[in-house]
């Protein structure tokens, strides 16, 4: 990237956008530069293609995301309250995703997109359970469970929010992730 500026903030902007809203296959180029009020030999200058900016969209709320949750984690609250508020954070992160986004980058395992979300998801993963090691040592979670079974529990997580027959059981992604964030976050607690 060249350097960050108003027209790359549009065509963030734009691409976060189309993307929730029809998929990241569906958009054109073109189509991103419509919305972001940009030339193509400007959307060029900061991506190389729409995969690249793809995956600097969701790098950008990945990193954000674990920003916040690291501020989180050392804040001075119960573990519940910290993980509610990471609960709400990702739904309002995921609010404008449609469903025909979260099938195409879950249920999709052949494309850059998936391939890069995998690596980048495992990797954060790992940084996570680091952080929940810590929450363990403070007597926050459940010391019994093992961290190598939250890595396969995230794994799964990612699968089932792929699923077809979840995809079909909701209306929209915000309701989805609310109930298998819930699911998942108070069975580790060690708040009852």
């Amino acid at each position: 990237i060249v350097g960050k500026s108003k027209k790359y903030d549009h065509i963030m902007t734009a691409a976060r956008k189309l993307f929730f809203r029809y998929g990241i296959r569906k958009v054109t180029v073109e189509e991103i530069c419509a919305e972001a009020n940009v030339s193509k030999m400007t959307f060029y200058k900061f991506f190389p293609n729409k995969t690249k900016l793809a995956e600097t969209m969701l790098t950008e709320i990945f990193d954000e995301n674990e920003r916040v949750f690291r501020e989180l984690m050392d804040a001075d609250m119960p573990f519940s309250e910290k993980m509610e508020i990471l609960v709400q954070r990702k739904l309002d992160t995921g609010k404008d995703a449609g469903m025909q986004f979260i099938a195409e980058l879950y249920q999709t395992s052949d494309s850059e997109i998936a391939t890069y979300l995998r690596a980048n998801i495992r990797e954060r993963m790992k940084n996570t359970l680091k952080e929940f090691a810590k929450a363990q040592e403070k007597g926050w979670m459940r010391k019994d469970i093992k961290p190598e079974l939250l890595m396969i529990i995230f794994d799964k997580m990612q699968e089932i929010a792929g699923d077809e027959r979840i995809l079909k059981a909701y209306d929209n992604v915000e309701d989805m992730t609310r109930e298998i964030a819930n699911f998942f976050i108070y069975g580790i607690s060690n708040e009852r």
